[in-house]
């Protein structure tokens, strides 16, 4: 605050000119005005610092390890110790093979046979005529021994009419077969001998059951 009023004592005189009024009026440069600060910079004219101290220098000899190297004289160590050999003999297995003794499994169950009795049919197959149907009479001699194959083409009943009065190995399609003299065929049925193993016995076949059929 001194500082201000000493700053304006010294730069900022009223003149004691009466003809000077405009002069007064206008403002200085050095004039303090407010928010402007009029005093001189301050500068710093000390010269610089310089160090002329010689720089540090380290005159000392380096170090150097005139030692020998260190050798390592003492012998390599070796195993003189024999190898460790195995002198066990090998394991043998002298059990004798595992053997399955027991007899083979086998299916001694009879075949199924279908022990039914034949449905028979006593509908005549198709009107008689006025005399009516002959009774038929069996065959004198037994059937062939052997079985036949089943052929490839399977037909159905159809053609058995020239069958009649003939040895004829019948397949049906419940998988049954068997030996059959036909004597009469009709349009649903055909009706003939069967034979059982100990005789012939009079038999009506449905038509449709017939898988296949061959005459001898």
């Amino acid at each position: 605050m001194q500082d201000d009023q000493f700053y304006q004592n010294k730069f900022i005189q009223q003149p004691s000119y009466p003809d000077m009024t405009f002069i007064q009026q206008q403002p200085r440069d050095n004039q303090r005005q407010p928010g402007r600060d009029s005093r001189p910079p301050i500068r710093d004219n000390q010269p610089p610092i310089r160090d002329n101290r010689p720089p540090i220098r380290d005159n000392q000899p380096p170090i150097r390890d005139n030692r020998p190297p260190i050798r390592d004289n003492r012998p390599p160590i070796r195993d003189n110790r024999p190898p460790i050999r195995d002198n066990r003999p090998p394991i043998r297995d002298n059990r004798p093979p595992i053997r399955d003794n027991r007899p083979p499994i086998r299916d001694n169950r009879p075949p199924i046979r279908d022990n039914q009795p034949p449905i028979r049919d006593n509908r005549p197959p198709f009107a008689p005529p006025a005399g009516g149907i002959p009774r038929p009479s069996a065959p004198r001699s037994a059937p062939p021994s052997f079985s036949p194959r089943i052929p490839d083409r399977q037909g159905g009943a159809r053609g058995m009419r020239n069958c009649l009065n003939r040895n004829t190995f019948i397949w049906l399609d419940n998988g049954n077969s068997f030996w059959f003299f036909p004597t009469f065929v009709g349009r649903q049925a055909v009706i003939g001998f069967s034979w059982r193993g100990f005789g012939w016995i009079l038999q009506r076949i449905n038509l449709e059951r017939v898988r296949s059929f061959q005459c001898f």
